[in-house]
């Protein structure tokens, strides 16, 4: 899985592998909400933010490029739907279906949002332990009522945890069938059935045996509660996100 670490928790001595997780979440749900006003200049800012972040982390490139080239795949198809769907200028025609400015234009927007949401979550995992995630998560919904915390911080946790696990196992079975000769086969949804059904199985089997294991050891979800220390520099983090968050009422 060394090839996937880049979406998981590396050790590091960074402000922000040190900073305080609760400070950690609370920022990353501002940033989004900075996100997902679409204002240029806040986009830039967030995206300037985020880009410092990398470099402090040393995130590698190159494997981090490698691993978002199907997320790229998905992102061309947004753009393109946004692009053909929505009516303004055209710009080129192909039959039925026209190319727009101001759908390009919009499509372009959306594409640089949900790679922003991806670089600031990256930014939290890669620096965020899990017991540091799932005692944050515990701490922002304890103010919730009728909600076991515990449980709900534990699903998170596994959530995440899942997702590097998933991508492996997806790589192993793309192995697999290559070693079939299965890339030799046209039709892109015969090769698309063939790695999702079989990566669906191993997914549950895999998380009935993580159940099984939890519930055999009697895990309840309740620790050792978690000890926070907040710096000067994790204030400084989310008075920054919290101005970037509230300047679309600015106008």
């Amino acid at each position: 899985m060394a090839d996937l670490s880049v979406f998981t928790y590396t050790p590091g001595l960074s402000g922000l592998h040190e900073g305080d997780a609760r400070f950690k979440l609370l920022t990353l749900l501002l940033l989004t909400v900075t996100i997902s006003t679409g204002r240029l200049w806040s986009l830039f800012a967030v995206n300037a933010l985020l880009v410092t972040g990398l470099f402090l982390i040393r995130v590698p490139l190159p494997t981090l490029l490698k691993e978002m080239r199907y997320f790229g795949a998905f992102l061309l198809l947004v753009w393109l739907v946004r692009a053909l769907g929505t009516p303004g200028r055209i710009v080129v025609s192909f039959g039925p279906l026209a190319l727009t400015l101001e759908g390009a234009g919009q499509g372009g927007l959306i594409c640089w949002q949900m790679v922003t949401v991806l670089m600031a979550g990256l930014l939290f995992t890669r620096t965020t332990r899990m017991v540091e995630l799932r005692a944050a998560t515990a701490w922002m919904l304890k103010p919730i009522p009728f909600l076991n915390t515990h449980q709900a911080a534990l699903m998170l946790g596994l959530l995440v945890r899942f997702i590097p696990l998933i991508l492996t196992q997806a790589k192993e079975i793309r192995q697999a069938q290559q070693a079939r000769g299965l890339e030799n086969r046209r039709s892109p949804f015969l090769r698309l059935t063939a790695i999702a059904f079989p990566l669906l199985r191993a997914t549950l089997i895999k998380s009935d045996r993580i159940a099984t294991a939890m519930a055999a050891r009697g895990y309840t979800g309740r620790s050792t509660p978690f000890n926070f220390v907040a710096q000067t520099r994790d204030w400084m983090l989310l008075g920054l996100a919290t101005l970037l968050a509230s300047s679309h009422l600015w106008g």
